[in-house]
């Protein structure tokens, strides 16, 4: 897992790259895995979820967590934590291969190593 990404927001944005689930769909990824910190009133408060790119992977998932398989980090330090069980269960799932390496986007998702230079190869090439 790397610690951030080596592109900028604004670089993913000048390629229509707005967010992690373009990245990944971008790149025929199956999932990318997202966090997020909402611990505003009636927030879902910190998690790590493996988003499935046109698929749940949780279909039992409550309602709120639109069909994601969910992680809960109960503080900031065990973010680090939850990300790596995300990542195990997206592989024992098949989702990915087998000991995949992740790296990280501007958006705070992570995909499989590879993922960010793959698809801004691909949009530069349609450009031109």
């Amino acid at each position: 897992m790397t610690k951030g990404s080596v592109y900028t927001k604004g670089q993913l944005r000048e390629q229509n790259l707005i967010n992690s689930w373009d990245i990944g769909r971008s790149a025929g990824n199956r999932v990318f895995i997202s966090y997020s910190n909402d611990t505003s009133r009636g927030g879902n408060g910190m998690r790590v979820q493996v988003v499935g790119l046109g698929f749940a992977t949780d279909p039992a998932a409550p309602w709120y967590e639109h069909g994601c398989k969910t992680f809960y980090p109960r503080n900031i330090k065990e973010k680090s934590r939850a990300v790596l069980a995300a990542q195990a269960w997206a592989s024992l799932q098949g989702y990915v291969a087998a000991y995949t390496e992740w790296e990280r986007d501007p958006y705070s998702g992570w995909h499989p190593k590879g993922t960010m230079k793959k698809v801004l190869q691909a949009k530069i090439k349609e450009k031109a």
